[in-house]
């Protein structure tokens, strides 16, 4: 957990179930702040006529007025003020009308004390940066600055100037690039340095959903369109005018679907499923893939006219492999991070730790060197990154590897006591769990059934 605030700042919950209201209360007192409560969005506005706060943490499901309502009439007459908002209703739609909004984050219940800890030590330390221009853009504006994204290799110059030629206009731009080497960050860097950056970035992954719900997710419904479209929903086409658009995966939409996005990316229009009249949108399409799409023509999978639409503006990612010369400074950037979020001195790597980094292969990209560094500080109790701690980046980790393969196995378990076996063996089962998972904490603390602050402190 962050340190305990010595500057207070104020937070009005918004909460109507009692008992969780309080252990709210009860938390967020003893992290510093100042709180007080509403029990109902009829109270909460009647409190904001009264007094002043820093952070609103708000309910979505409230008994009259809802948290959405809430969140819109004090937006309008308080633009200043932060809004994180909760749910155990949580659906994309919600998520993406809360933060066109104005939300700073979307919290779906059930969620740890720590958890909301961090998003409301990120929302209070983000609150100060406010100046004179918006609390959102100026953020993300100085977050996705092209400075902001690592490297200084010559084929990271040229992409750094693709992005900035592309920016301020309203082209259609094709990301490429295995999994892993950062296409939604160039995405959003693009977008916050457009002339569309006061305006909303929605992403979506096009391949976890089904055609039917990707349907009705871009293109919104009708009431009675189908069986349970009890009452219309706007696309989110609709929902990003005047914004950009990001599709991931873009590879996984069938074809049937390709010719309905053809149409809004050549005519900026669409028909809702079920509707029958037109709707103009003026949104910008940024798509992004893994895959070869000209390869995907040849089989179909892919319209050629879908394909060369696309294809208007390429921007190719490399992967980290051949970035050699960004490796460390990527290392060093997200040591910053993590040392900070994990709160831990450790402010360097040492050089035979760097040497193992650069010799490294990377299948997956940046985002297994972020995920090494964040395990690397967690296993780390010196204030230098070594190399026994980078885990599972070669064949030799016996760490990682001695049990699956035998060598260690039961003859070695039998030469240590029970309590030192038990541990040897837990070391061992949840670096290789994390290793299947690709260094990706959350995931295997999911498919562990445990929270991930739990397995932060098994590892520890």
């Amino acid at each position: 957990m962050g340190k305990i605030l010595t500057e207070k700042y104020t937070i009005l919950l918004i909460e109507d179930e009692d008992s969780l209201r309080k252990g709210i209360k009860k938390f967020l007192q003893s992290r510093g702040y100042i709180v007080n409560y509403a029990g109902s969005g009829e109270q909460a506005l009647l409190l904001f006529e009264k007094f002043s706060y820093d952070l609103v943490i708000s309910d979505i499901q409230l008994p009259g007025i809802s948290g959405m309502e809430v969140l819109n009439a004090a937006m309008s007459k308080y633009p200043e003020l932060v809004f994180i908002m909760m749910t155990a209703f949580s659906t994309i739609k919600s998520a993406i009308d809360a933060i066109k909004m104005g939300a700073y984050y979307f919290l779906p219940k059930p969620f740890e004390y720590d958890e909301l800890d961090v998003i409301v030590g990120r929302a209070i330390k983000e609150l100060t940066m406010i100046k004179k221009d918006s609390y959102i853009t100026q953020v993300k504006l100085n977050r996705y600055q092209f400075s902001k994204i690592i490297g200084d290799s010559p084929v990271m110059y040229k992409i750094f100037e693709l992005m900035e030629r592309v920016a301020n206009t309203d082209t259609t731009v094709l990301i490429q690039g295995a999994s892993g080497t950062g296409k939604e960050l160039v995405a959003k860097a693009i977008h916050y340095n457009s002339e569309r950056r006061n305006n909303i970035f929605i992403a979506i992954n096009c391949a976890t959903l089904s055609e039917e719900l990707l349907s009705s997710e871009l293109f919104g419904y009708e009431k009675g369109a189908f069986t349970g479209a009890e009452k219309q929903k706007k696309g989110l086409f609709e929902v990003a005018d005047g914004g950009t658009l990001f599709l991931d995966e873009i590879s996984e939409i069938p074809p049937s679907m390709q010719v309905k996005l053809l149409r809004v990316l050549q005519e900026g229009e669409f028909i809702p499923v079920g509707g029958t009249s037109v709707v103009k949108t003026d949104v910008r399409i940024i798509a992004a893939t893994n895959r070869d799409l000209k390869k995907m023509t040849s089989d179909g999978s892919v319209r050629q006219d879908f394909y060369y639409r696309l294809m208007v503006m390429p921007i190719v990612l490399p992967d980290l492999k051949d970035r050699e010369g960004d490796i460390i400074k990527l290392a060093e950037h997200f040591l910053m991070i993590y040392s900070d979020k994990l709160k831990k001195k450790i402010g360097n790597i040492d050089e035979k730790a760097k040497e193992k980094l650069i010799k490294y292969n990377w299948p997956g990209n940046v985002r297994e060197l972020e995920n090494v560094i964040e395990r690397a500080i967690i296993l780390e109790d010196s204030n230098v990154i070594t190399i026994a701690n980078l885990i599972g980046l070669d064949s030799n980790d016996n760490s990682m590897s001695d049990f699956s393969s035998g060598k260690q196995s039961i003859d070695y378990l039998m030469l240590l006591d029970y309590k030192q076996a038990v541990s040897e063996f837990k070391k061992v089962y949840l670096t290789n769990r994390i290793e299947m998972n690709g260094g990706n904490i959350q995931k295997s603390a999911k498919e562990l059934g445990i929270h991930r602050s739990t397995l932060y402190s098994l590892l520890k």
